[in-house]
C-alpha cells in the first residue's frame, strides 16, 4: 500500500507540475498573438522624413518596423515598401512583453483575493 501510495503522490505531483507549465504556455501563447496585435495596429504610427526628391515614411511604434518610400523628380514614382526586420521582432517583443507582465499581475492579484 506504500508504494501505491507514493507512485500516486508522486503522479499527482508531476501533474500539477505539467499543469503550471500548460498554463504559463497558454499564457505566454496569448502575450505574444496579442503582442502582434498591437504591433500591427503601431503601424499607424507614422513618421515622415524630409528627403531632397523624394518621400520617406516610417511606421511603426516605438520601433519603426515598415518603410515606404518614393522618388519625386520630374515624374512622381510608385511606393515601395520594405520591411525593417529588427524593428518588426523589438515592437513584438515590446508588446508581448508589456502583455505578459500584466497578464501575470492580473492573474497573479486575481487568484490571492479568491483564497
Amino acid at each position: 500500500m506504500g508504494v501505491l501510495n507514493s507512485r500516486l503522490i508522486s503522479t499527482y505531483s508531476f501533474l500539477k507540475k505539467m499543469d503550471c507549465i500548460l498554463r504559463i504556455l497558454k499564457l505566454l501563447l496569448f502575450a505574444v498573438s496579442v503582442g502582434i496585435s498591437l504591433m500591427l495596429i503601431s503601424g499607424a504610427y507614422q513618421t515622415r522624413l524630409f528627403v531632397t526628391d523624394g518621400e520617406l515614411v516610417h511606421f511603426g511604434f516605438p520601433f519603426s518596423w515598415l518603410e515606404g518610400g518614393r522618388g519625386k523628380p520630374l515624374v512622381m514614382t510608385p511606393w515601395r515598401y520594405g520591411i525593417i526586420w529588427s524593428g518588426f521582432v523589438l515592437d513584438t517583443l515590446t508588446y508581448s512583453t508589456i502583455v505578459f507582465l500584466a497578464s501575470i499581475s492580473y492573474f497573479g492579484r486575481r487568484k490571492t483575493k479568491m483564497k
